[in-house]
């Protein structure tokens, strides 16, 4: 491709023919056609930042929470289950000794009878 350059006062400036022009166009659309599709560029990756990893402890902070949160409630349920049958048990349980006092003063009545 040949070119004339022609001097004006500021500078040089190419100027080409418009059959040079037309054969660089169709040398560009041919090697834009022949290559193979352009891969999609990847979004450039952050630096870390103050402000983004503390974003992340919170994040990480309200999971931890909400997991001991549930753990708590669980314990309480079970604490709570665990009393009620202590205070149900004993109630029982002193009727339990009673039923065994009675049927010990009566085995004690009756071999005292028999003896």
């Amino acid at each position: 491709m040949q070119s004339r350059l022609l001097e004006r006062g500021e500078g040089a400036i190419a100027e080409f023919s418009s059959s040079e022009c037309e054969e660089r166009c169709y040398q560009l659309r041919r090697m834009l056609s022949t290559r193979a599709p352009m891969e999609p560029q990847s979004s450039p990756s952050m630096l870390e930042t103050h402000r983004n990893s503390l974003l992340k402890e919170m994040a990480w902070m309200a999971a931890d929470f909400k997991v001991e949160r549930k753990r708590h409630s669980a314990l309480r349920k079970k604490r709570a289950k665990a009393i009620v049958q202590h205070f149900t048990g004993l109630g029982s349980r002193r009727q339990r000794q009673e039923r065994e006092q009675q049927v010990d003063s009566l085995c004690v009545a009756t071999l005292n009878f028999l003896l």
